[in-house]
């Protein structure tokens, strides 16, 4: 029965002689334990802020008086606050080593019985930062800007990475969040930056960037026309161009060099 007992042995031999000996053995509960908070399986991240609640009671002790221990596998004792006059412990563990952790709150009682309740957790490793940098190099407002990652981001846990993008001009969010850029949203002049974060699935890693200035587009000829055509030696050839555009709207001039079997002969 639940108590103290004195466990006596006593032993006598042919002639009558005794012998005892004692022992007080003590018989007795540990205090009820339980973790709710998190629940098991639970992932976190690197870095990341854990609290843990628990609620701990005892049929002879006050909750207040129980030797609480919260303990990681990985990481050992963290946390040995008292629980509250209604039993319940909180605890907070911070940067958690990357793994898995067998978590446990025990508790003893004045009797010294204790009684432990575990969960396990994962703390999850960020993956690292990508290299990163804007193609093409350099870039004119006639060009589609496109994200290149020199250098993957790597995760401990081999989890498969997603990148996410978020472009800036001159400072300010422009709303576009692909890996590329069209042209139509560039002008000359502009400072564009990217802003890459690799995400393992479980949280997101450090971001890493890239800019580049906008640079001037070259005037282009939509096309040229030689007239006549077929010619004679007595024709008078005359150049046509089908139209000119520039991007950065500047005004287009025109000039003429005139090749016959790749030497120039004039530039009228």
């Amino acid at each position: 029965s639940v108590g103290p007992h004195n466990i006596s042995l006593e032993v006598v031999d042919e002639r009558g002689a005794i012998c005892t000996d004692t022992l007080l053995v003590l018989v007795g509960s540990g205090p009820s334990v339980a973790i709710f908070t998190p629940i098991s399986g639970d992932v976190f991240n690197e870095g990341e802020r854990v609290d843990f609640e628990g609620l701990v009671s005892d049929s002879e002790d006050a909750s207040e008086d129980l030797a609480l221990q919260w303990a990681s596998s990985l990481d050992g004792i963290f946390w040995t606050e008292s629980a509250d006059s209604s039993g319940e412990s909180l605890a907070t563990a911070f940067s958690l080593s990357v793994g898995t952790h067998s978590i446990s709150l025990t508790a003893e009682d004045s009797d010294e019985f204790t009684s432990v309740d575990t969960i396990s957790i994962l703390v999850n490793d960020l993956p690292t930062p990508a290299a990163v940098d804007i193609l093409p190099s350099p870039a004119t407002s006639a060009d589609n800007l496109s994200v290149n990652i020199s250098i993957p981001s790597a995760d401990f846990e081999g989890d498969a990475i997603l990148y996410s993008y978020a472009w800036e001009r001159d400072g300010n969010a422009t709303g576009q969040t692909s890996s590329s850029v069209p042209y139509s949203e560039t002008t000359r002049g502009d400072v564009w930056r990217v802003i890459v974060t690799p995400n393992d699935g479980y949280g997101a890693g450090p971001t890493s960037s890239a800019e580049t200035t906008i640079a001037n587009a070259p005037p282009e000829v939509s096309g040229v026309t030689v007239t006549p055509d077929p010619a004679t030696e007595d024709d008078t050839l005359s150049c046509e161009n089908s139209g000119t555009h520039d991007e950065d709207a500047d005004l287009v001039s025109l000039s003429y060099e005139w090749n016959v079997n790749g030497a120039t002969v004039s530039t009228a």
